[in-house]
């Protein structure tokens, strides 16, 4: 099976929160990988492909700041009672990713 991803994905452990279109309350979400091009992560909601999102991932060391992107459901698997989901940034800058990286791996 031939690789179609377009950057380099990183396996990372963390909290994510995730506002599904239309929500105001957010979801907890649980990390699982990221790249320049999107992330995945776990959710116990169900979303559907092509469904718009905002994600936020707080900031190691910056107590109560986090970066909040915006996001579309790619593709969604279930794994036992969680759906893992993985997302494309709408558009993410370079500086704002950079951000996220060095906080998540600090």
């Amino acid at each position: 099976m031939k690789n179609r991803r377009r950057n380099l994905r990183m396996t990372i452990m963390g909290i994510v929160k995730v506002w599904l279109a239309g929500d105001s309350k957010p979801f907890e979400g649980y990390l699982a990988n990221i790249s320049r091009g999107g992330i995945g992560f776990y959710l116990h909601k169900k979303t559907r492909i092509g469904q718009k999102l905002r994600i936020a991932v707080p900031l190691k060391g910056r107590e109560g700041q986090e970066e909040e992107f915006g996001a579309q459901v790619a593709w969604i698997s279930k794994a036992g009672k969680l759906y893992m989901v993985g997302v494309e940034f709408d558009r993410m800058a370079k500086d704002k990713y950079h951000a996220v990286l060095s906080s998540l791996f600090s």
